[in-house]
């Protein structure tokens, strides 16, 4: 995690931005930053942004569990067939 201000700055290095735009960047991250979001738009982009984390969270920690399971399935099915 980044300085917001300094997020800001390379993004106007780079685009005009406007006032919603730059509401965005600087408080996507919240809870992390203790602002919230001013914007509708800035919040969405945060409920979004959320959500994306914890499916892809959710997701690598179930395929991980499967990967376990069926290790351990694998090595049950080994000793009792030896």
């Amino acid at each position: 995690y980044r300085n917001k201000q300094n997020q800001i700055y390379d993004a106007l290095s780079i685009f005009d931005l406007n006032d919603k735009e730059k509401d965005i960047i600087i408080n996507h991250m919240w809870p992390v930053t203790v602002k919230l979001p001013r914007t509708k738009e800035a919040f969405i982009l945060t409920l979004v942004d959320k959500y994306c984390a914890t499916y892809e969270t959710v997701s690598y920690t179930l395929k991980q569990l499967r990967k376990k399971t069926k290790l351990a399935i694998c090595l049950s099915n080994a000793l009792v067939s030896y």
